[in-house]
């Protein structure tokens, strides 16, 4: 698969990395790109699949240099993490339906304190429990997922 998709790099990748993960737990890792945006911080997440041929399924944006890409032990996606706005973000990245997609699971407030608001520091998008606190964990326990230059397939 890296073979056949290295054959087709006709850019100057030397700020791109990748790395495989099966996204979706369907037994096929999909190769995972990173690279800077064209214009602007942050950088961008683009994935591919393959049976037979190679196959796009989307691309990311995240527009924080803060953001991290996690590994949760129970969820074959990515927890992306990241830092912007008076907030820790976290995002879960995964395959839906053919598809590349993310969530929100939950922020993180530093900002204010809840008694200055009265409003909890901890702001939840999903009733997942064991999501949020693998995520947590996740960047507690700095599970980046490990890259490597795509220059380096040629």
């Amino acid at each position: 698969f890296l073979k056949g998709f290295s054959a087709t790099i006709t850019e100057n990748f030397k700020y791109y990395n990748i790395f495989l993960k099966d996204l979706d737990n369907n037994g096929v890792e999909e190769l995972c790109i990173t690279f800077p945006p064209s214009k602007g911080g942050g950088i961008n997440l683009k994935v591919y699949t393959h049976t037979t041929e190679v196959q796009e399924l989307g691309e990311l944006h995240f527009g924080s240099g803060s953001t991290q890409l996690l590994y949760a032990d129970s969820y074959p996606g990515i927890v992306q993490y990241n830092v912007g706005g008076g907030k820790d973000w976290y995002k879960y990245v995964t395959i839906i339906n053919g598809e590349l997609s993310h969530t929100y699971i939950w922020n993180e407030y530093y900002t204010d304190t809840p008694e200055e608001t009265g409003v909890s520091p901890i702001e939840k998008f999903t009733e997942d429990e064991k999501l949020i606190s693998e995520s947590s964990k996740a960047f507690e326990n700095n599970q980046q997922i490990s890259e490597f230059p795509l220059s380096e397939l040629k």
